[in-house]
């Protein structure tokens, strides 16, 4: 018998069946295994680590909350709607605006998984920044100076709500190599 973070890195995996991240040939459950293991790392509560995990079951697979508030109940869920952009908002600056404002208003323990969601999106392009510099961190659907002004704004939200986080400088950091041009 699977424990509950074991049944659920199972489905995540079973949900994630197939699916690849969008710039690395690896996986698409690595990015949500690294984001749990980095809020394990930062001594989070088991709650966090578990939404941390299933962070983007909703926005990236064909989960809905319902399912997720039955199988994890209704604490789990409603962290990962937290996270989950409106898809149905076309517009990338809008789509952004409407999360930001939200995140905005989070308790802790939801800026926490973002940090290290943002700050794993963030690791998993350097060896493409080092390699092609500032437009590695362009998108299919964004450019670079779409992608700066995001994760800036993300760092005002991250540092007026969180303090002495390792997640935090670390995606400080990353953020300065990336966007301080």
């Amino acid at each position: 018998m699977y424990t509950e973070l074991e049944e659920a890195i199972h489905f995540v995996f079973i949900k994630f069946k197939n699916k690849k991240r969008i710039k690395e040939d690896i996986p698409l459950v690595f990015h949500s295994i690294s984001v749990a293991t980095m809020l394990l790392e930062e001594k989070c509560d088991y709650e966090t680590v578990l939404s941390g995990l299933l962070h983007d079951i909703i926005e990236d697979s064909d989960t809905t909350y319902e399912e997720l508030k039955d199988k994890y109940g209704v604490r789990i869920a409603d962290n990962v709607l937290w996270l989950s952009e409106r898809q149905e908002i076309s517009d990338f600056r809008q789509r952004k605006k409407e999360f930001l404002a939200r995140i905005s208003k989070a308790p802790t323990n939801i800026i926490l998984i973002e940090i290290a969601d943002k700050l794993q999106n963030l690791l998993s392009d350097y060896h493409l920044y080092k390699r092609d510099g500032k437009e590695a961190l362009a998108t299919l659907n964004t450019t670079y100076e779409m992608n700066k002004w995001y994760y800036l704004e993300l760092l005002k939200i991250f540092e007026a709500k969180v303090t002495n986080s390792k997640l935090l400088d670390r995606y400080k950091e990353i953020v300065d190599i990336y966007f301080n041009d």
